[in-house]
């Protein structure tokens, strides 16, 4: 099992002024529809890119039905949403933006909002010059970009990977043989980021609208 990190995060945008725009549209409240939430309002930076509560935050002031994931190593992903229907970050992005209980977004009236802003409407010719006007697919290909360069920090586990003995304590290094050896977590949380981006029924109630065992995804989740 390699739980080597990789030397560099594929698909990432080699266009750093799509990332520098995905940077300050992740942080942009104009995305929603009321003007108040962006993608960092559960996806707090300071927090791992999630929001260190059980469940997400509603626009109706109850939770959503389920947590905010972090977004470090997203560049990685194979499937978004915790059931897996979205096939890329860009097609991930849509659906918090739309949603009615999450930022309750609507594109017309996004793009109103961006073109009306000058340095905006640059900055995405800049970013995008063979498709400069604002649009869905702009928006998203810029929050995608940034998304992919959300890599999680070095740790003392990769210090050890990479060769350091003393960077695991005894303890630690005993839990880890645990891990790959006779508790078998491997088998599901292997390489470097500790998961094999698979769905897995692990016996949960089955009144758990996220779980079920039905073959390649959650079933019975509109939003989360």
């Amino acid at each position: 099992m390699i739980f080597a990190r990789p030397a560099s995060a594929p698909q990432v945008s080699v266009n750093p002024e799509a990332i520098a725009l995905g940077h300050d549209l992740f942080g942009d409240t104009r995305l929603s529809g009321n003007g108040r939430r962006s993608c960092a309002t559960c996806h707090d930076p300071a927090r791992a890119f999630s929001n260190g509560a059980k469940k997400g935050p509603g626009l109706d002031g109850h939770p959503l039905k389920r947590n905010v994931p972090s977004l470090y190593n997203v560049a990685w992903g194979k499937v978004f949403y915790w059931d897996g229907r979205a096939p890329t970050l860009e097609a991930q992005a849509r659906f918090p933006i739309l949603a009615a209980n999450e930022m309750a977004g609507e594109f017309t009236a996004i793009f109103e909002r961006l073109g009306a802003d000058s340095r905006m409407t640059k900055r995405f010719a800049g970013a995008f010059p063979q498709s400069p006007q604002i649009s869905e697919t702009s928006i998203l290909a810029a929050l995608a970009a940034y998304e992919r360069t959300l890599i999680s920090p070095q740790t003392r586990f990769d210090s050890w990977v990479n060769g350091d003995d003393s960077a695991l304590t005894e303890q630690q290094y005993a839990g880890f043989a645990i891990f790959v050896g006779k508790g078998g977590c491997v088998a599901c949380h292997g390489g470097w980021r500790f998961t094999d981006d698979a769905f897995h029924d692990i016996g949960l109630a089955s009144n758990d609208p996220g779980r079920g065992a039905v073959p390649g995804g959650f079933p019975g989740l509109a939003e989360f």
